[in-house]
């Protein structure tokens, strides 16, 4: 399985069958890069609803991540160097896996 079907497949997995999926827009966000996400964006969460994670990763620069882990009901944050290129597309996938779940775009 390619990478742009495994992030569809991932989608649909965290989805079920009652959430609208836009996976035309895999590809595009594919081929515009980590670059592309706006910092402060979360990366990822651990899960789909953001209020409900004990772990987020938030891209804080072109090369840093900010990590926010909840430990007893409070929040522990670091923001450190990304360590390589396969961590920045590891969060870039999950970006896209999160991004892509729910209503089209405008609406």
């Amino acid at each position: 399985m390619d990478r742009a079907e495994k992030i569809k497949q991932d989608a649909r997995n965290i989805a079920g069958c009652d959430i609208t999926i836009r996976t035309g827009e895999v590809e595009p966000l594919l081929a515009a890069g980590w670059d592309a996400i706006p910092t402060g964006t979360i990366v990822y969460a651990d899960t789909i609803r953001i209020d409900g994670a004990s772990k987020i990763y938030i891209k804080a620069s072109a090369t840093e991540i900010t990590g926010k882990v909840k430990r007893d009901g409070i929040w522990i944050e670091k923001t450190a160097a990304m360590p390589n290129d396969a961590v920045k597309n590891q969060m870039l996938d999950s970006y896209i896996t999160r991004s892509i779940i729910g209503a089209k775009k405008g609406e």
